[in-house]
Formats: C-alpha cells, sequence, structure tokens
C-alpha cells in the first residue's frame, strides 16, 4: 500500500495576462496577451528551456521595445535556438 508520501502532484499550469508591458515565464505555466487592436505583440520562446517572454505594447515606443529586448538578451541564453513572433 502506498503511503502519502509515495505520490507527486503535478503542478498545475497557471494562465498569466500580460495587458501591457511585458513578462516571463516557464512552462507549464501558459502566457497571453489579448485585445492587440492597434497594439504590437511580440512572443519570444526558447524551446530548450521552454521559457517564453510575452510583450503587449499599446503604443509602440523604441524604448520600451529596446528594453525588452535588453532583457531578453539577458535571460535566454542560446539565442540561436530563439523563435521571435510579432503580432498586432
Amino acid at each position: 500500500m502506498k503511503s502519502r508520501n509515495d505520490y507527486s502532484y503535478k503542478k498545475e499550469a497557471e494562465v498569466i495576462t500580460v495587458p501591457h508591458g511585458w513578462k516571463i515565464i516557464k512552462a507549464p505555466n501558459i502566457i497571453e496577451t489579448t485585445g492587440l487592436g492597434p497594439c504590437v505583440g511580440i512572443i519570444i520562446y526558447d524551446p530548450e528551456t521552454k521559457q517564453a517572454m510575452v510583450g503587449h505594447f499599446a503604443d509602440p515606443m523604441v524604448e520600451r521595445l529596446n528594453k525588452m529586448i535588453d532583457t531578453a538578451l539577458k535571460v535566454f541564453h542560446n539565442k540561436e535556438v530563439l523563435k521571435i513572433y510579432i503580432g498586432g
């Protein structure tokens, strides 16, 4: 008979919404942004570490995007495998 300690529990995925700015998450969590309309959405995904960075820019300004990219360069170590998606 198994004791309580013999069972391992999987962490449930949490859905993180990015209404503006950007955030970084790691699997199994899910990250999203909605209502882009005239806004710009950017996803940077690392398939090796299963981390994603999602940005939502209501008024796409170069300074804000540059800050997101600077942060991504510090967080994601293997730049060659990154997948980048832009929509809006």
